[in-house]
């Protein structure tokens, strides 16, 4: 049986009440999007695949795995070698990544004191907000930077036309 929860495993209406409240802990753990990432678990669990196509880690890579909240432990194991290759890598395995590092979680969490569960859940799950404002701010700046550049280059091609 899969460990990601799967309608097909409800029999005559009545779930499983470990498979429920597995289900209800991976939603709370994943938090944005949880629906879109437990169906991409499922589908790997049921072709056996690793891969699984994921937009944003392909062209967010950093902050994606910022976001999700996929850094250390994950990080030096998957990518330390591949560095050009990394948006690929994320895209193609990015979603397999994830719920790796979802599982793993999961069952340290759940092993753990089940009164502190919840909060455990909302804190080492969900997305980190604050990944963005870095990345954010460094996008504007190189925007700025790149708009000053060809200010600069289109006022003095103009100048040169009035000669």
């Amino acid at each position: 049986m899969s460990r990601i929860f799967n309608p097909e495993n409800v029999i005559e209406g009545v779930m499983p009440s470990a498979l429920t409240s597995h289900h209800d802990d991976m939603m709370r753990f994943i938090g944005p999007n949880a629906d879109y990432y437990i169906a991409a678990f499922q589908r790997m669990d049921e072709t056996g695949s690793k891969m699984s196509w994921n937009w944003a880690a392909f062209f967010g890579t950093n902050a994606w795995l910022q976001y999700r909240k996929i850094y250390g432990k994950a990080w030096e194991k998957h990518f330390v070698s591949l560095w050009m290759l990394l948006p690929y890598v994320c895209g193609m395995y990015g979603n397999w990544i994830y719920k790796q590092m979802v599982e793993e979680e999961l069952a340290s969490i759940i092993e753990g004191n089940s009164a502190t569960q919840d909060a455990e859940l909302a804190q080492r799950g969900g997305v980190s907000t604050g990944a963005f404002s870095p990345i954010v701010a460094a996008i504007g700046f190189g925007a700025f930077i790149a708009f000053m550049f060809l200010l600069v280059i289109g006022l003095h091609y103009i100048a040169e036309l009035f000669r």
